[in-house]
């Protein structure tokens, strides 16, 4: 059942395939936050779907090999909660000299708890904006894109008990379950938005039921990966077209993720040009966790008046220089 003939390269193009996507992503938000489309190429709903692509099969291709949720845990642990808790409390604490409101308004006001409270516990959504800040920006999202993390966090949660299943179950068996359970959850709340048209439904949609097809995809790779790799002449292929396609076809979403992993897979793993970057720091988590507030910034503070071309270029590099000092400074001293 355990895939145990599959080793990934040390020389591989995973790092290459998670810096253009975070790169693509902050360009993504900068042209949302800002208005303007700024290197449009990068746009499309793709970016954060590679990433849980790559997560479903990087995580249970380590997790068969060192099985164990004690350790497993505490990997993520180190791994996620020391940047993220420093990078809420940064713009907690810098956020104050950014509000139009006094340090005594800005520190007593329930607002900047509920802000603290929310994201220190993944729940970003029920508190985004602090009091006084971002207040003439088109939103005022601190760090909108942190809503994703409760979505790993729930993914992680899940691996030790599907590990048991997957030992204990065939696979395909359990691997058909995951995929009809998703379906259904998509659909219901597809019906109900459609049905109430209530924002609530569409947002559940966006949760971890709604994007686990994605990992699955990732998780199905992982298990039949010799055999994909073997059809990939034709395979890869046929995938490329079917995303491609799949933009104008909303009910092509379940067979589009499967395909995308693929592509995402093959890549990663087969790409010897990509392979160069292998030996790369990995400051990509650096990456996702700082663009958001630091767009907002260079916004607030109309930077982008000058030049939006200029204003995005300057935000990949202070995105850059922060998530490399992240990664020296907490990610190397904790793993």
């Amino acid at each position: 059942m355990i895939n145990k003939n599959l080793v990934i390269p040390r020389k591989n193009g995973v790092n290459f395939i998670r810096y253009v996507f975070a790169y693509a992503l902050i360009i993504f938000h900068y042209n949302i936050l800002s208005g303007h489309d700024v290197f449009w190429l990068l746009q499309g709903g793709y970016r954060i779907k590679a990433f849980f692509i790559l997560t479903g099969f990087l995580t249970f291709y380590s997790y068969f090999k060192h099985p164990g949720a004690k350790e497993f845990a505490k990997r993520r642990f180190k791994r996620l909660v020391p940047s993220y808790v420093f990078t809420v409390l940064l713009c907690f604490f810098g956020c104050s000299l950014l509000s139009e409101y006094s340090f005594a308004e800005y520190f007593t006001s329930s607002q900047s708890y509920r802000y603290l409270v929310a994201n220190l516990t993944f729940l970003n959504f029920l508190g985004p904006d602090l009091p006084g800040v971002f207040t003439h920006n088109e939103s005022q999202a601190v760090n909108g894109s942190l809503w994703t993390m409760k979505i790993d966090i729930m993914f992680y949660v899940t691996v030790p008990f599907l590990y048991y299943l997957f030992r204990k179950y065939p696979k395909r068996w359990v691997l058909a379950g995951i995929f009809l359970i998703t379906v259904i959850y998509n659909e219901v709340f597809e019906y109900l938005y459609q049905h109430s048209g209530s924002s609530l439904y569409l947002m559940l949609k966006r949760q971890i039921g709604g994007q686990y097809i994605y990992f699955l995809a990732g998780m199905c790779i992982y298990f039949y990966y010799q055999q994909v790799h073997s059809q990939v002449k034709w395979l890869l292929p046929v995938s490329v077209v079917v995303f491609l396609v799949s933009s104008y076809y909303d009910s092509w979403e379940y067979l589009t993720a499967f395909c995308y992993a693929v592509i995402i897979m093959e890549l990663s793993l087969n790409a010897k040009v990509l392979s160069r970057f292998s030996e790369v720091p990995n400051v990509t988590y650096g990456l996702y966790l700082y663009h958001f507030p630091v767009v907002q910034i260079l916004l607030h503070f109309k930077v982008n008046e000058w030049s939006h071309t200029g204003c995005c270029l300057l935000c990949l590099g202070i995105v850059t220089l922060l998530s490399i000092m992240n990664y020296q400074l907490i990610e190397k001293r904790i793993k």
